[in-house]
């Protein structure tokens, strides 16, 4: 809604019961976490502004986008205008208009005001998801994300160490419970700070890997002195990818089973209560893009249901594969240097 100045009118609060709406020209009132607005589409423009305080004037509006008018009144409070539609649809106002803009069809909830500088990042990301989506895919950050991939890095590191050390034909190399334990919160307390520590050595070294390797022999040898000399058994005989795809497949692991899968149930279940309700609703079936056969809203409902948990099924069922067998997957290093042990066992242990 605008005035004959072109000021814009906010919807700043809503009663569901009365069908009321609370408008304003501050955007002050916007900024707050009870909000819970919706769009009355205002077509008579200067009416908010010539009322008087106090005084009940009529309007028109939009509850619906094209559909017909509806009866509005507005009174003037202090400085905000109340708004009452009087049309034969009061339940039909459910979108939020702000700025002429609809942001969904549900009551919207409106928090803070968006910072400028999220707007400038979103429009610089290299990708949408990290963009315009960036607020959908933030519960993948910690695991998808370039610092959730050194801190798995570092745990396959970390543990391919330790594994190394439980070996009884490598004698030379023992780790106490304690130190173990001092060990794994290399990769369980793994942080920002540390994510940029690789970063610096990156920086250095060119490599990626190689900088977390070197970040783990300095972080062992912290964390315990006696292993300050066993330190070049961190990333023994292993090549890059060793230590990358075993990365990859955890990270995809905790993705799937914290993240994605919960993500599908939920929408499973969703479609799952709302076809229910409507299992007996009568709708037009088409097929070659013309009118065919009836069929009912929530028959279509359960198809897509059955079809989600089918593509479920399968990709929470997708084995996740890994190796850990050397530069070509000859164990050649292994070998060399351990004749004596059953590499490619002791790995399938590891993996």
């Amino acid at each position: 809604m605008r005035d004959r100045d072109e000021s814009p009118w906010y919807v700043a609060a809503k009663d569901m019961d009365t069908n009321t709406l609370v408008v304003t020209q501050d955007e002050a009132d916007l900024a707050t976490s009870w909000l819970d607005a919706s769009n009355l589409n205002w077509i008579s423009p200067g009416t908010a502004a010539h009322a008087g305080k106090g005084e009940t004037l009529p309007c028109s509006a939009k509850t619906r986008y094209r559909q017909p008018d509806q009866a509005c009144t507005v009174t003037v409070e202090g400085d905000r205008v109340r708004a009452a539609a009087t049309g034969r649809d009061p339940g039909a106002v459910r979108r939020v208009l702000r700025r002429r803009r609809v942001f969904g069809r549900r009551p919207h909830r409106l928090g803070r005001k968006r910072d400028v500088s999220d707007d400038r990042q979103a429009m610089t990301a290299v990708s949408p998801l990290d963009g315009r989506y960036a607020k959908r895919t933030r519960a993948l950050s910690s695991i998808v994300s370039e610092s959730a991939l050194h801190r798995y890095r570092v745990r396959v590191e970390v543990e391919w160490f330790l594994h190394l050390a439980a070996m009884p034909e490598i004698p030379e190399l023992s780790v106490d419970p304690e130190a173990e334990a001092r060990l794994r919160r290399i990769w369980q307390d793994f942080d920002h700070a540390d994510a940029e520590a690789v970063r610096a050595l990156e920086a250095e070294t060119n490599h990626d890997v190689k900088a977390v390797e070197y970040f783990v022999k300095e972080a062992v040898a912290r964390a315990d002195e006696a292993l300050a000399e066993s330190i070049e058994f961190v990333h023994f005989a292993c090549t890059s990818e060793d230590i990358n795809n075993v990365a990859y497949a955890l990270m995809m692991q905790d993705a799937r089973d914290a993240v994605l899968g919960p993500a599908m149930d939920r929408l499973i279940e969703a479609l799952v209560d709302f076809a229910a309700p409507f299992a007996e609703e009568p709708m037009l079936a088409r097929t070659h893009g013309q009118a065919a056969s009836p069929t009912t809203v929530g028959k279509e409902l359960a198809n897509v249901v059955v079809r989600l948990r089918r593509q479920r099924d399968q990709f929470k069922g997708t084995d996740l594969l890994a190796k850990m067998n050397g530069a070509v997957g000859n164990y050649n290093a292994h070998v060399v240097a351990y004749p004596g042990v059953d590499w490619p066992a002791r790995n399938r242990e590891f993996i």
